[in-house]
């Protein structure tokens, strides 16, 4: 006897969780095994870096308010030389460069909460969370077309006891870092090398004569040290950081002790005094810098996070890159299995991340670099000052470094479009709206929650000037040649109404689309229409715009979905399938043995 899930992942960290919490949200069960015991394992160190775009998944994902209240809000940044503050600083400048956001801040936060966080929101929602299982190995039918088919089974294996039980799968996932048991068994190759860097971390409680020392982010320009990373933690923590250069490395090499780690530590932030109370954790670690050939291998093995890309803490890029390879992946996944999508829409998710994974890379490279105060090949001379030069090219990088600025090539998920003021396949920015009645204020990410659909919002301008192009749509969306009618669970329409009115259907002069809000500060400008002529955007479950379009132009928007929909699946088995939630369970596995490959 097999248990069996629509999806195995393999990983427990933060991406792993995450990849399950928004599949869950969307009807699919889903299982996450991971070998370690993480009620048992106070692990305090790793990721503690998210960044704005992170921020705002985590807020459509409804985690991200039980993270604030853990973390460390950071607003400000100092940076330090010989003791006194010197210029603007790196940090600075990527303070500077958040804009356009409601989440304009980095948020310290250690990954141990992260991943409670989202467990405990993963597991209410009926997520099964293994604890202390490791995967062995797996068979898998790879000729097995239907998508509904449990095609694979995993055998795992207890840490404490070494006993082993099966769990059956449609689609296993890779979430378990950059020594991936999932990646090794598909045999897909990890390609990259060792940079021969070491990176030193340590969180603490500590005393300092340090002026701003909790002021959120810091830096120190050290002689010795190169440019120091000082970051206020959450619970009153401190984590210092630096690459280690080349004379440390020979002096130390791997054998570096607490007690030496805690001296380095002092003088690296020097003349400033430094003294440790606690140590909650600390590390020196490898840097390699690797992305795997392929996402995806064998259709129903899929890779995230350090699984299939790797590389320093340089920029804090980890944890926030596995988030936004989560976020793209799970929508697709889950709407394949509700049988809304045909399985090569999966495809697309290494087309879109991996070339943004290849592009942290090579930033990581000259980051890496400038940080031990080496000046990569044709960035500079001898006499070049490795920090302003730092400086500088992360000034170049921060609006991608924070996620704002990530956006995805045309597609078949990205359609060109000739209105609208946001770029298909580039972040749709969040708006500040109003209720109905009460006036009250919410936001557009609040009523757009990533529960894997798709949101078309109808922004409907002045309808004394729009009404003709409010009729045409509302007249299309009736019509049996609507789009909707084929995939009803899969999109929700939301109204936004410039000014107010005291009734949405008398000022519109058709049915509201969806459920209506009132714009009060021309917020529909951001997207780039008038009240004079109004436009329609559909954005994805991820938030990245697909497709903008004029008010009549509805069956445009029904060409937009037909060309990536499963419209061979009829509406009745589509229904079926969205409304009924999977539930984990036991049954009998067999496999066809000619076209079964074991892993």
């Amino acid at each position: 006897m097999a248990e069996y899930t629509d999806v195995l992942i393999c990983g427990g960290g933060p991406v792993g969780l995450l990849t399950g919490l928004a599949l869950v949200r969307m009807g699919i069960s889903t299982v996450v095994i991971d070998k370690s015991h993480k009620t048992k394992q106070a692990k305090y160190g790793r990721a503690a870096t998210v960044y704005p775009r992170t921020s705002e998944m985590f807020d459509q994902l409804d985690v991200l308010e039980p993270l604030v209240q853990i973390g460390y809000v950071s607003r400000h940044y100092v940076n330090y030389k010989n003791g006194k503050r010197s210029g603007p600083g790196g940090y600075n400048m990527l303070l500077n460069q958040m804009h356009d956001t409601y989440a304009d801040f980095v948020l310290n936060i250690r990954q141990k909460y992260v991943e409670e966080t989202v467990q405990e929101s993963f597991e209410n929602q009926g997520g099964k969370f293994y604890e202390g299982t490791e995967l062995v190995n797996f068979l898998l039918d790879v000729e097995d077309p239907d998508f509904d088919d449990y095609a694979g089974t995993a055998t795992v294996k207890g840490i404490s006891d070494g006993s082993q039980r099966q769990i059956s799968f449609k689609y296993i996932l890779g979430a378990d870092g950059t020594r991936s048991t999932v990646r090794k068994l598909a045999d897909i190759p990890f390609v990259g090398d060792s940079t021969g860097m070491k990176w030193f971390r340590i969180d603490a409680v500590i005393k300092t004569d340090m002026p701003d020392h909790r002021s959120g982010l810091l830096s120190i320009e050290s002689q010795a040290h190169g440019n120091v990373l000082w970051m206020a933690l959450d619970h009153g923590r401190t984590r210092i950081g630096f690459a280690l250069p080349q004379k440390l490395f020979e002096k130390y090499g791997t054998d570096l002790t607490e007690e030496q780690a805690k001296e380095e530590a002092k003088k690296a932030v020097a003349p400033f005094k430094l003294e440790f109370e606690h140590v909650d954790w600390w590390t020196l670690y490898s840097v390699s810098h690797r992305v795997a050939e392929t996402f995806r291998a064998h259709r129903r093995v899929i890779l995230v996070g350090d699984a299939c890309h790797c590389h320093s803490s340089g920029t804090g890029q980890g944890m926030n890159t596995g988030v936004h390879d989560a976020v793209n992946l799970s929508w697709k996944l889950g709407g394949v299995l509700k049988g809304w999508y045909d399985d090569s829409i999966l495809d697309t998710y290494e087309v879109e991340r991996k070339p943004e994974a290849q592009r942290v890379i090579d930033n990581d490279k000259t980051v890496s670099a400038l940080i031990t105060g080496r000046i990569p090949e044709g960035m500079g001379g001898p006499d070049t000052n490795p920090n302003e030069l730092l400086q500088t090219f992360l000034d170049s990088i921060n609006r991608f470094s924070i996620g704002l600025a990530i956006h995805y090539k045309p597609s078949i998920l990205n359609k060109h479009s000739h209105v609208g003021r946001v770029p298909s396949g580039h972040r749709g920015p969040d708006l500040l709206l109003a209720r109905p009645g009460t006036r009250t204020p919410v936001r557009l990410y609040q009523i757009t929650k990533n529960v894997g659909k798709f949101y078309a919002l109808v922004f409907s301008g002045n309808s004394a000037l729009t009404v003709r192009g409010l009729r045409k749509l509302r007249h299309y969306l009736d019509g049996n040649e609507s789009f909707t009618r084929d995939f009803p669970d899969m999109i929700d329409f939301i109204t936004i109404i410039p000014g107010d009115a005291p009734s949405a259907d008398e000022y519109l002069g058709v049915k509201p689309f969806g459920l209506t809000f009132y714009d009060t500060n021309l917020a529909a400008t951001k997207y780039g229409f008038s009240p004079a002529a109004g436009g329609i955007v559909i954005l994805r479950p991820d938030g990245i715009v697909g497709f903008s379009a004029q008010l009549e132009e509805g069956p445009e928007i029904g060409t937009y979905f037909k060309r990536f929909v499963n419209i061979q699946r009829d509406r009745k088995t589509m229904a079926t399938k969205s409304s009924k939630v999977p539930e984990t369970g036991m049954k009998e596995v067999e496999f066809d043995m000619e076209t079964t490959r074991a892993f």
